[in-house]
């Protein structure tokens, strides 16, 4: 499942995350989100979440990459695909994958500086 409807599940499970992490009082680094801006899974789901969260108090961050596609994060090659199914496509399919070596790059560098900074506070 991919889409509006995945973004959705993701969004309620997160938001389910945070309220039994808050129920606990147990503040944690518990999600660091990067993503790009495309028509397979877009941003602003994701946007929703992390503004919630950080006004429930947790440490949560969210980088978008503008322009890249599905598997940034990757070494293959950038392609469309017709027959992929995608939600948030007017008809339903097709979707551009492929990577960014720049955006990987600094996806690794995000994910260590966030987990350095948010799990050191949470250990003293």
């Amino acid at each position: 499942m991919h889409g509006a409807a995945q973004s959705e599940i993701l969004l309620e499970a997160l938001q389910e995350v945070v309220t039994a992490k808050k129920a606990l009082d147990q503040p944690s680094a518990f999600f660091c989100r990067l993503l790009p801006v495309c028509a397979w899974t877009p941003a602003e789901p994701c946007r929703k979440l992390v503004e919630a969260a950080q006004a429930a108090g947790y440490p949560i961050s969210i980088k978008v990459y503008p322009g890249d596609h599905h598997a940034f994060d990757s070494d293959r090659p950038v392609r469309y695909v017709a027959q992929r199914v995608n939600a948030n496509s007017p008809t339903g399919r097709g979707a551009t994958t492929g990577g960014d070596r720049q955006a990987w790059a600094d996806s690794i560098n995000e994910i260590d500086s966030f987990f350095g900074k948010n799990l050191k506070q949470n250990q003293k």
